[in-house]
């Protein structure tokens, strides 16, 4: 194909800008392409090019194709550029495309230099990473270039797909968060107002793993504690008013202690009171089918055995009653009446929850 006029490039730089704009405001290519035609200097040959171009979308749907078909008037690279942007796996947008090309359309209409139109088109396919193999190929084919005889361009670099590259690696990112997941806390922290069940349920193997860690740790302090402590009975070290070897010894068991045990991440006020609440439920039910009390009592445990004033935000109508009914002393109903009774309503007894 020959070079063409620099009034042709003029209005190619026009059209890849209005094409540009108009399709960012998400309005049908047809339709844009139907409309800027008609802007276009009928000098020119643009608008016969841009009519096949919407007789080759209302098709197919793709400009690449139509591109490449009007070789004689459309630049290898052209062609390549939207292709890149047309394709299903890649992350090159049509936007970035159209302005590459209307700017290089703007550079073609001034005193182009062949070594200027290269380093721009060579910049356009490494900073968007659209691959030196068929990219290297498009820009040789350029009319612009005179290659000597039997010359060629054509990279020294083996091709790398830089798409199916960054597929592969994000298939393996999601495959190392599924069996590690405290890869999953960058993501779990950027997610806004959700719960702390939530959080744990997705970090469960993290929590589990570092729950395990901890416990190997606090067994080796443990030990080097108790290793010390016998070092200083044995050696008769006295520390103030403190004489170890009055302590006892290892073999009694006088060095025995452990950690308190502590969640990972701890539950809030609000998940605390509702766990609670849930769990004195289930011992209503458990009473009402006939559990006997020993189970009711073992199921409950000694935390939730406390007085209902002492549990945070539970000390009302309704958990004295759970207890009581629990307990079976039968208060419960005379409790949540007395509390409901405080605004100067009398609650019905048989009010409290089941």
């Amino acid at each position: 194909m020959p070079v063409l006029d620099s009034e042709e490039y003029i209005e190619q730089a026009y059209f890849f800008h209005a094409f540009r704009e108009r399709v960012m405001d998400d309005l049908p290519a047809q339709d844009v392409l139907a409309r800027v035609g008609e802007e276009i200097l009928s000098t020119t040959r643009l608008p016969m090019a841009i009519s096949f171009l919407n007789s080759e979308m209302k098709l197919s749907g793709l400009m690449g194709p139509a591109l490449a078909r009007l070789g004689h008037y459309f630049t290898p690279f052209q062609t390549f550029v939207v292709t890149k942007a047309e394709e299903d796996v890649s992350r090159f947008s049509m936007d970035q495309a159209l302005l590459i090309l209307e700017r290089e359309a703007k550079y073609r209409a001034g005193t182009p230099t062949a070594a200027g139109l290269f380093v721009y088109q060579f910049e356009a396919l490494s900073r968007n990473r659209l691959g030196y193999g068929r990219g290297l190929d498009a820009i040789a084919d350029d009319p612009f270039y005179a290659l000597p005889a039997g010359w060629s361009l054509k990279s020294l670099i083996a091709e790398v797909d830089f798409n199916a590259a960054q597929s592969i690696l994000e298939g393996k990112m999601e495959w190392a968060r599924q069996i590690m997941s405290e890869l999953l806390y960058y993501q779990v922290r950027e997610v806004a107002n959700e719960s702390g069940v939530a959080i744990r349920y997705k970090l469960a193997g993290a929590l589990k793993r570092a729950e395990e860690a901890r416990g190997n740790a606090e067994g080796a302090i443990i030990r080097a504690n108790m290793m010390a402590l016998t070092m200083a009975a044995n050696s008769g070290v006295v520390a103030g008013d403190v004489t170890f070897s009055a302590l006892g010894t290892y073999e009694e068991g006088s060095f025995d202690h452990a950690f308190t045990q502590r969640e990972i991440m701890p539950q809030s006020e609000s998940e605390t009171d509702l766990n609670l609440q849930v769990k004195l439920q289930n011992a209503q039910s458990m009473r009402d089918l006939g559990y006997p009390e020993e189970r009711i009592m073992e199921y409950l445990g000694e935390d939730e055995l406390e007085e209902p004033e002492q549990m945070p935000a539970l000390g009302s109508a309704e958990a004295n009653g759970l207890m009581d009914r629990v307990s079976g002393n039968g208060a419960g109903s005379a409790a949540a009446a007395t509390n409901g009774g405080t605004g100067g309503t009398d609650a019905p007894a048989d009010d409290a929850p089941s």
